[in-house]
């Protein structure tokens, strides 16, 4: 049995996440199972670290963006009592909300009125999701209700977001105004008391993230458990944004008409991402996807299918090989931990009733990149693959996916070879895409929003260009970061070290170790002239 210990994320700073949500994992002593989900283990944690890392004014073109939306019919929310509290929406049920969320004190309700909407009423644990897959966990050993975990800090509504509108203000505005006047009046007095009272001070928990020397003032920045306090959950989907009236519609799951308004004062997104087919054709019709409990369950029945099938008495070899090769498409994390945990499942449980049929199976991983795992340390990569052919998982690599039949992976190596692998189950997992929603929103902020494949965020994972309204985290949003060729006349000057104007091997593999602090993809290079010079 697999021991579980997950710690969120540690106290965050102006939604500024420090730490990401670290997960070790316990497994028996099989040796495919064990190092497989090590080497998971180690992915995720990275993947989890940068992701935390990558993450945590301008509103023209919002309108005629705005005016290509269809249009829905939308229900009027239903009268409440008014509220003099800051309306928070948290738009997600995944990583990043969640953790955010168990992050909060239970006295938040006092300070802000927050709200969750998401389609999904449960927090899934996606890690584990494969051993789902091959029965080795039950479904409810990975989930975890949002209301749950929400309690008493807001209100949950189960639908999808359709719209939202950052710039409109009505009546805020001019509550803004007056608390901008008293916030002047107390400054005024705080200034009298100070002149009044130089030997004494005030402290304030809190992080200085700016000076304004105009405004003689500067901005602190509160712990998130004061910044932010609790709200209300609503299981829906979140279909726009609407920047102008400051506006969310969110439809129940499955029901386009059933939408209805939700206002805020700030907006959280953490919608996560889609799965990216990258227009190959036949992939939804033919293909298993991987990113829900339902694709989990949907993957364990087509295996246990498979086998029924093969072992029928009417089935023919051709038949029987077809139906008993598994093809993974792609080999990141969750295609590695898909193909050992689909290994173990088919030659360790599936082998005491189909032992006839073990001869036939054949699992593959199609990768296009030159080893598995090829956004981490090549060293996780190469450790992977040996594993992998020592259990008689087979890696094609160099190869990518041309098209997508019943029964058939049409691929094309290097070299333009085309040829077909036919699988019995064949699962996509090649990458993620924005969400719709996310696409929404980068197309509100055109200027400011210029990442092909994510939300811009400043340092603090404020979206560029919402006028600091809107917040968005986890895998919808990207920090900007300057490129490295901006940095190249900088990077050429610490590199030339004898001042020569040009720059050696030795003082080029110096300057990328340097600066893989901060670039991390210059590392390899580096460490390619290091051995280089080596020699």
């Amino acid at each position: 049995m697999r021991s579980i210990r997950a710690q969120p994320a540690t106290r965050c700073y102006g939604l500024r996440q420090q730490n990401a949500t670290r997960v070790v994992l316990a497994v028996p002593c099989k040796p495919l199972r064990h190092r497989a989900a090590v080497v998971n283990a180690t992915a995720h944690a990275h993947d989890r670290t940068a992701l935390a890392n990558a993450q945590a004014g301008a509103l023209q073109g919002a309108t005629a963006v705005l005016s290509d939306v269809p249009e829905v019919s939308v229900k009027e929310p239903v009268a409440a009592a008014a509220s003099t509290r800051p309306r928070v929406v948290i738009l997600g049920s995944g990583w990043a909300s969640m953790s955010m969320i168990k992050a909060l004190p239970e006295n938040i309700r006092k300070y802000y009125d927050i709200t969750v909407i998401s389609p999904r009423n449960y927090f899934l644990y996606t890690p584990l999701l494969p051993a789902v897959a091959v029965g080795t966990m039950e479904e409810g050993s990975i989930t975890e209700p949002v209301r749950r975990i929400l309690g008493t800090k807001g209100s949950y509504y189960e639908a999808s977001c359709s719209s939202i509108d950052p710039l409109h203000t009505s009546c805020v505005l001019i509550l803004l105004l007056l608390l901008l006047l008293l916030l002047l009046l107390l400054l005024l007095l705080l200034l009298l008391l100070l002149l009044l009272l130089p030997s004494q001070g005030s402290y304030y928990e809190a992080s200085c993230s700016s000076i304004d020397p105009l405004h003689t003032c500067c901005v602190l920045t509160l712990p998130l458990p004061l910044l932010l306090l609790q709200g209300s959950y609503y299981e829906a989907s979140c279909s726009s944004i609407d920047p102008l009236r400051k506006e969310v519609v969110a439809c129940f799951p499955g029901d386009a008409e059933d939408c209805f308004k939700v206002p805020y004062d700030i907006l959280i997104m953490g919608v996560g991402s889609v799965n990216n087919t990258f227009g190959v054709p036949g992939v939804r019709e033919h293909c298993q996807f991987f990113k829900t409990i339902e694709d989990a369950s949907r993957l364990r029945k087509r295996i246990s299918e498979c086998f029924e099938r093969a072992a029928l008495p009417n089935t023919t070899e051709e038949e029987r090989q077809e139906l008993l090769s598994f093809v993974i498409c792609g080999g990141g994390p969750t295609g590695v931990e898909v193909a050992a945990e689909m290994h173990d499942m088919i030659f360790e449980d599936l082998a005491a009733h189909y032992p006839q049929l073990m001869p036939d199976v054949r699992i593959r991983v199609v990768e296009l990149m030159d080893t598995v795992l090829s956004t981490f340390d090549r060293q996780i990569g190469e450790f992977t693959a040996q594993q992998f052919k020592r259990s008689g998982i087979e890696l094609v690599l160099n190869t990518r996916v041309a098209s997508v039949s019943e029964g058939c992976v049409s691929v094309v190596d290097k070299c333009g070879n085309v040829f077909d692998i036919p699988f019995g189950a064949c699962v996509w997992s090649t990458g993620i895409a924005m969400s719709p929603l996310a696409q929404q929103l980068k197309e509100l902020f055109p200027e400011e929003q210029t990442h092909a494949r994510s939300v811009l965020t400043d340092d603090f994972m404020r979206v560029l260009g919402s006028n600091n309204s809107i917040w968005a985290f986890g895998d919808a949003a990207t920090i900007a970061q300057p490129h490295a060729a901006s940095r190249a006349d900088e990077l050429f000057e610490y590199a030339d070290m004898n001042g020569d104007g040009k720059v050696d091997l030795v003082e080029l593999a110096r300057v990328l170790r340097a600066a893989s602090n901060r670039y991390p993809h210059l590392a390899e290079h580096a460490a390619h002239l290091e051995a280089k010079n080596s020699r």
